[in-house]
């Protein structure tokens, strides 16, 4: 039994860390096989482990995306203009806090353009790609790509 404590512990911990600090640390979600090294189902649960912990870093990224689009539009709507940069919302009392970007433990990325705004978070290659987003052969977005970024305004088509 102190295998499997043991196991669920470091699991704990590991669900903690962003995936930004994660790999800062040199580990990420995927080696979740060798906490568990020493049982047998616990070495062929923690890879599934390591997907349920990148399906929830991702969710609440898209959460955090939707959030600061809610704030922003809402902005938009009651100063007839987008904020200038994310600290106006907060000035506004729009939101609390800066959301963090789980992949940068930066905020968001936002760029307000002449007629709307970008935003989006870096994506699972830790790189700002510039808000560019990767598309298959057929132009259509891949959704969760490992490469570009995960834009969540404009809306990719």
């Amino acid at each position: 039994m102190d295998g499997i404590e043991k196991y669920f512990q470091q699991a704990e911990e590991l669900l903690k860390k962003t995936p930004w600090q994660l790999r800062n640390a040199g580990s990420d979600l995927e080696g979740w096989g060798r906490i568990g090294e020493d049982f047998f189902i616990l070495r062929m649960l923690g890879p599934a482990n390591g997907v349920i912990g990148r399906l929830n870093w991702r969710m609440k990224t898209v959460r955090r995306g939707l959030l600061m689009v809610l704030a922003i539009l809402r902005h938009k709507r009651e100063n007839e203009e987008f904020p200038r940069d994310l600290s106006e919302l907060i000035k506004a009392g729009n939101i609390k806090v800066l959301p963090m970007d789980p992949y940068s433990d930066k905020p968001l990325v936002y760029r307000k353009t002449d007629d709307s705004f970008l935003l989006y978070s870096v994506g699972e290659n830790f790189t700002d790609d510039g808000g560019e987003i990767v598309r298959d052969e057929e132009g259509k977005v891949k959704k969760w790509a490992d490469e570009g970024d995960w834009v969540f305004w404009p809306v990719p088509k």
